[in-house]
């Protein structure tokens, strides 16, 4: 609500502006025609209507027709023959010929066709033509969404033929007293798209029309309509990669179902899908599995790549508050494993019978305004660890589950009381985790992102220089250290590539236009943009200026997941000096550049006697007689105490002499040794066989890498009894 609502002039081409109607701070000025032969002569609707994330509002008591014969300096309000009371929308239509005959449609608080009126003196007396609610032959051509459409279109050679245009079009021929509808065929070539917003005729008298499919002509009267634009102004609320595909690019669009297609096929994207549509998942195990939303949380699963689809909803409660774009998701670990967000977390297993399965309490507010404004509108799952999940809502919550759904907390102290856009897990750091917030519905156009690094316990601002935009949506790009991210606004896309502590526009040609959605090509290394009105946009990441540089981490763990402390690593850039530096069990190399050499060495020699004990002996001598074997190859080159790619009873003495202090060290070998972990033995039982790699490596650097693990192995402790601190 404000006071900024009304009907403005301009006396300066535009340079100035002042307000010369106001109703209320409820209502605003929906329609308005200027008499053409007089311009002091205008009329003007009125149309109380709120939408935000409290409330939504079509109807009320400033539903009223004003006109001024001044220019706007003063304004009476019509009455003789109007309704009144808590009414909707109006829409007025004048005629082309006689600017005195205005006809004027009343939208009920059912947002349906209350009645039509016409004037053929200027407003001062009316007459009622039709009655929406009493009239069996004209009962809601609207479909009950008056607050949409419903605009009166005038032949300009004939008055008394009149177009009202809704889901379809209808037509009277006698000044609105009695109607029929003009399409008769609902679909089939030739006839438009439904849901119509305007139309126009041509100077040689064809009809121009738009819809929410495009725009469309007819040349004579009842002949077919056919489509005249190839333009991107598709609507889409979400994009999807296929990894099965990633040629080819999904989207779910405004009243144009889930469309499929490429550059190749600019003209020619099949509809996979009907209806409104929304994020399309894909399994990414199997190319025949995947899934497609429709408005309010109506999820659909194909299992022969898209021929066939069936509901898959059972077991979430169709009484449940689910948002208009209900987010749902399939599991990083587990293709069959999908989570969806009403009011409540839900869980099933796809190859299951469908029985979705709350998993979470309600995590909105208790119900104060309508249902749908008590929603989760955003859910995702740690690809770091299958136990965490978060969940946000429109009403400004924001939850977290550490323990795999078990336990849900609330983490929304220290953000803003906003509705929750975007929350995002950090793809390479399990502690870390983001969240965009939207303040477009409650004039609040500040750009809000927050980063965690504690799982949300506590919460840092990053939005840092961004211009004043909501954000929709925010991506991090994987295996870059979570130093490229990327945000989606009401006015296109921004970048950072230095953790959010700043942040440029992504490209130069994207119209100021919204973007909801934001996902990552893998394969093409793309970013692709679902636009509110531009359709679907890609941006090729290669292209990025990496003047940020390149950084390199991982963690030092011992077999059983301890972090080691007090390793050297070594780090060879090109042919450079090695540069050493002591690490604390996770480590970090920054600003290193593109098409690198690099080599990563960690060693630690310190204190032999470190977890060496009789029970050691008794393992290894056990393993040497083949009474019981050591159980994983870490441990047999733990064993190894000599380095000689054997275990004898010569390390067995070596040993012997730690633990009786005879001797401190091992000349032979170091107190520990590093395996890179995600190096696959080709035989576990003899390790020793094999050049296993104890450094990381690199010729071409392209990209961050913050998963450069190592197993730290201490040399003679085989029951795994080591300090990793010492």
């Amino acid at each position: 609500r404000n006071n900024e609502r009304g009907l403005y002039k301009s006396t300066d081409g535009g340079q100035s502006w002042t307000q010369i109607l106001f109703l209320s701070d409820s209502a605003g000025i929906i329609d308005f025609h200027i008499n053409p032969t007089n311009p002091n002569i205008i009329y003007a609707s009125g149309w109380n209507r709120i939408r935000n994330n409290q409330e939504s509002i079509a109807t009320g008591t400033d539903a009223k027709i004003f006109k001024t014969t001044n220019g706007g300096d003063n304004w009476t309000q019509l009455t003789n023959g109007l309704p009144t009371g808590t009414l909707g929308r109006i829409n007025l239509a004048m005629s082309k010929t006689n600017p005195d005959k205005i006809y004027a449609i009343y939208i009920s608080s059912e947002h349906r066709v209350h009645g039509i009126y016409k004037t053929e003196d200027g407003g001062a007396n009316w007459t009622t033509q039709i009655l929406g609610e009493t009239n069996n032959s004209f009962t809601n051509p609207l479909g009950g969404m008056g607050w949409y459409f419903g605009r009166l279109i005038l032949d300009p050679e004939n008055d008394d033929e009149i177009y009202l245009l809704g889901v379809r079009i209808w037509r009277s021929i006698n000044g609105g007293v009695s109607w029929a509808p003009y399409t008769a065929l609902t679909t089939g070539p030739g006839v438009p798209h439904a849901d119509v917003h305007d139309m126009i005729y041509t100077n040689s008298g064809n009809k121009l029309l738009a819809t929410d499919g495009g725009a469309y002509i007819q040349t004579e009267d009842f002949g077919d309509w056919t489509d005249i634009e190839d333009i991107p102004a598709t609507q889409f609320y979400r994009v999807g990669y296929n990894p099965n595909f990633p040629d080819l690019y999904y989207g779910g669009s405004q009243d144009n179902g889930t469309l499929v297609g490429n550059a190749d096929s600019l003209n020619a994207w099949e509809m996979i899908f009907g209806l409104d549509g929304f994020k399309p998942v894909f399994n990414p195990e199997n190319p025949d599995i995947f899934y497609v939303e429709t408005q309010r949380g109506n999820i659909w699963r194909t299992t022969n790549g898209g021929g066939s689809f069936s509901g898959f909803n059972g077991g979430i409660p169709s009484g449940d508050q689910r948002h208009w774009d209900m987010p749902y998701l399939i599991s990083h670990f587990n293709a069959d494993l999908l989570y969806a967000g009403a009011s409540r977390v839900y869980r099933t297993y796809s190859e299951a019978s469908i029985n979705w399965e709350a998993v979470s309490s309600q995590l909105t507010d208790p119900i104060v305004n309508s249902p749908s404004f008590h929603t989760i509108t955003t859910l995702d799952e740690s690809m770091q660890d299958s136990l965490i999940l978060y969940a946000g809502t429109t009403d400004a919550n924001v939850w977290r589950t550490l323990d795999g759904t078990n336990t849900w907390e609330n983490i929304t102290a220290g953000l803003p009381e906003r509705y929750v856009s975007a929350v995002r897990a950090s793809p390479d750091f399990p502690e870390k985790v983001y969240v965009t917030h939207t303040g477009y519905k409650d004039n609040d156009n500040t750009a809000l992102i927050h980063r965690s690094d504690d799982n949300g316990t506590t919460w840092t601002a990053i939005s840092n220089n961004l211009p004043e935009l909501a954000i929709n949506d925010l991506l991090v790009i994987p295996n870059k250290g979570d130093q490229e991210l990327f945000v989606a606004t009401d006015a296109g896309v921004y970048g950072s590539l230095d953790a959010g502590q700043s942040w440029e526009r992504v490209g130069t040609n994207m119209p100021l236009v919204a973007v909801y959605h934001l996902v990552w090509n893998e394969a093409k290394n793309e970013l692709v943009a679902a636009t509110f009105g531009r359709s679907i946009q890609s941006y090729p990441l290669d292209s990025i200026n990496m003047e940020a540089g390149i950084s390199l981490g991982g963690t030092l763990l011992t077999e059983d997941g301890e972090q080691v402390s007090g390793v050297a690593l070594t780090i060879k850039i090109n042919d450079n000096t090695p540069v050493s530096a002591q690490e604390d069990g996770a480590y970090l190399y920054e600003n290193l550049n593109l098409g690198d050499q690099v080599t990563i060495t960690p060693s630690k020699n310190t204190l032999w006697s470190n977890g060496i004990t009789t029970l050691d002996l008794v393992m290894i001598r056990r393993h040497i007689l083949g009474i019981d074997t050591l159980d994983s190859p870490y441990k047999i080159i733990a064993a190894d105490t000599n380095n000689s790619n054997s275990i004898t009873t010569f390390d067995l003495l070596l040993l012997q002499q730690l633990i009786l202090g005879i001797t401190a060290t091992i000349e032979s070998n170091t107190s520990w040794r590093f395996v890179l972990e995600d190096y696959t033995f080709i035989d576990t039982l003899f390790p020793l066989d094999e050049a296993f790699p104890e450094q990381w490596q690199i010729n071409d650097l392209s990209n961050n890498m913050l998963d450069i693990n190592f197993v730290a192995i201490k040399i003679g402790d085989v029951n795994l009894s080591a300090d990793p601190l010492q």
